[in-house]
């Protein structure tokens, strides 16, 4: 079997159970959509660090010479919430408020690229964030750093909020997922319930 070993019987069981609650849980969270992408990159195709100074440059931007790339990997990740669950009193959500809640970062492990900006998508006026963030993992000492590219769009006539979101840890290429993210967000649509009452899946 590529990638190892046949699981067993109750092994699938476990994995199967265990994707179904995982599937749940996230649809729970407000979770629509998550794709991602890992391949390792042949080793003569691996671009070893030139530099070791640091990773962000005096204008705040990722220097891609201090980072190695080994491995292509992303992630997206749409999500939507009722306008209940994340404005005071069910307060329809609008870009304004929008560009006022993010001014500054939300979490210390997430540092602007640049200040969030408003942007028009086919799907509709969003706000587009760019920042570091890091990623803690227990078997590391060092938490890893990754470039993230978020759109936050009000939806259903501000009754509810849509977060499209791309990571990646490939710093040394962030200009060139930078562009793919946005192509693909350019594909964003949603279609209207029956009743024209709320949008569904994109």
């Amino acid at each position: 079997m590529p990638g190892g070993e046949p699981f067993t019987a109750d092994q699938v069981a476990w994995l199967k159970a265990t994707l179904g609650k995982m599937v749940v849980e996230a649809k729970e969270s407000g979770v629509n959509f998550c794709a991602t992408y890992v391949d390792l990159l042949p080793e003569e195709d691996v671009v070893p660090a030139t530099s070791d100074g640091p990773l962000l440059d005096d204008e705040g931007k990722i220097n891609p010479e201090t980072i190695p790339q080994m491995f292509l990997s992303a992630v997206v990740l749409l999500a939507t919430y009722p306008a209940t669950d994340v404005s005071p009193e069910g307060t329809a959500v609008s870009v304004a408020a929008l560009l006022a809640a993010l001014e500054t970062p939300t979490s210390t492990r997430s540092r602007y690229l640049r200040d969030p900006a408003q942007v028009f998508l086919p799907a509709g006026p969003s706000v587009e964030l760019k920042a570091l963030e890091t990623f803690n993992v227990p078997e590391l000492r060092e938490p890893i750093p990754i470039y993230a590219l978020t759109y936050y769009l009000p939806i259903a006539n501000g009754e509810g909020l849509a977060v499209l979101s791309f990571r990646t840890p490939c710093l040394g290429l962030a200009d060139e997922f930078t562009e793919l993210f946005e192509a693909m967000a350019e594909t964003l649509e949603f279609e209207a319930e029956q009743d024209g009452s709320s949008p569904t899946d994109a």
